[in-house]
């Protein structure tokens, strides 16, 4: 018989809080930058400044950096929320807690559609619906093991091509019905929810790679081999960057175009996830292991506690701002209708903003700016005051 006196007994040490990732809040920052910036200048730019291949050269560029990369940090941070909830709460608390966090993301979604689209697309899957729905989705598939989630993803990538080409493309909402009044219902129910929107690049497939790195960095971090991090997916990313830009749809490469154009979106995921890696390693050397905090990464990640407030503020702000100056009859000097100069007015009107309503490429740099900076230092004001108020507020009290 076994003697109990001397037997071992296996105590597992308690978990300890991961600190926060600072290279996180930069890249999610650096992210919705990105993504206001390509916003307002699909919205605002006129004609002339949109033909010449502002948003394709504007894309080709930031394309992988914008949303993608805000999504990788939704799957990223899921994970290290949920793991430092693990030391004080039990599963059932954090489950909960998940759940009140993504209903609550998902309805602020609905609402901005509500405030910022017409009624038929009240409905629609914005990123922020997206992000609620992808936490509690993402939730429940972290509890599946690496190889599993990465078949996910795989399948997923895979979905959304064989979708499109056998035309399984929507189905028809019917949340409308218990809702509005009988005579919107034609509206709302014309309208119709693209399946494929969930798994787009703009799409839970970046938020389930998320959790891939996510799980993969705390792994590392609980084993002692932060250190290996950087070097780690510096090589992966660039690897990846290097085999997505030789599948890129764009190449003519004769008897696979057809095939490969079909995957066109994957092949943005594929590309995106190898940008995120490389600048998360380089930074990640740089700000967690360090500890070299310079003085524009400081500031730019400012905007990164309040990036969901303001990415909401930025659609309202285009919706009923910039958008009722550009629309009106009298264009630009809406703006300016209690400047008396005439000199002025004609420098405003026909400088910053060119006839037919819409500004110029460098009038949207202006708009940008002014936008961004005038952020940063209600960022910099509410932090002080701990941020209430804010949907991040909200949220913390969420959960």
């Amino acid at each position: 018989m076994e003697n109990l006196a001397t037997t071992k007994v296996e105590k597992r040490e308690p978990l300890k809080r991961i600190p926060r990732i600072h290279s996180i809040d930069f890249l999610r920052a650096i992210a919705i930058l990105i993504m206001i910036t390509g916003h307002f200048g699909l919205w605002f730019l006129n004609g002339d400044e949109l033909s010449w291949g502002w948003w394709d050269w504007y894309g080709m560029w930031f394309g992988p950096i914008g949303a993608p990369i805000f999504l990788i940090c939704v799957g990223f941070s899921l994970v290290f929320y949920v793991e430092n909830k693990k030391i004080k709460f039990s599963e059932k608390e954090i489950r909960n807690a998940i759940f009140r966090r993504g209903f609550f993301i998902w309805g602020v979604g609905y609402i901005i559609n509500l405030l910022t689209e017409p009624i038929s697309r009240l409905w629609i899957w914005n990123i922020i619906v997206l992000i609620g729905f992808s936490t509690i989705i993402a939730y429940f598939l972290l509890k599946l093991t690496m190889p599993q989630r990465v078949i996910i993803t795989c399948i997923l990538l895979i979905l959304n091509p064989l979708s499109q080409l056998i035309g399984i493309l929507t189905f028809h909402n019917i949340w409308g019905i218990w809702v509005w009044d009988p005579f919107l219902l034609h509206d709302i129910l014309g309208h119709t929810i693209e399946i494929h929107d969930i798994w787009n690049p703009f799409s839970f497939n970046m938020v389930l790679i998320g959790t891939i790195i996510g799980t993969t960095t705390r792994n590392k971090i609980r084993e002692g081999k932060m250190s290996s991090i950087p070097k780690m997916y510096i090589i992966y990313g660039v690897l990846i960057c290097i085999f997505g830009a030789l599948i890129d749809p764009n190449l003519r490469l004769p008897g696979v175009m057809s095939l490969i154009q079909e995957f066109e979106h994957e092949i943005h995921i594929i590309f995106s996830t190898g940008v995120f890696l490389s600048f998360f390693g380089l930074f990640f050397w740089l700000q967690d292991i360090k500890m070299r905090n310079l003085p524009i990464i400081r500031e730019i990640t400012n905007l990164s506690p309040l990036s969901f407030t303001i990415y909401v503020v930025h659609l309202l702000f285009a919706k009923y701002f910039v958008g009722p100056i550009l629309s009106s009859t009298i264009g630009a000097f809406t703006l300016n209708k209690f400047i008396s100069d005439p000199f002025i007015k004609t420098v405003i009107y026909f400088v910053i903003f060119k006839p037919g309503n819409l500004i110029a490429t460098y009038s949207l740099q202006i708009v940008t700016f002014s936008f961004t900076f005038f952020m940063w230092i209600i960022s910099i004001f509410w932090m002080r005051f701990k941020m209430k108020y804010s949907l991040e507020w909200v949220i913390r009290k969420l959960s």
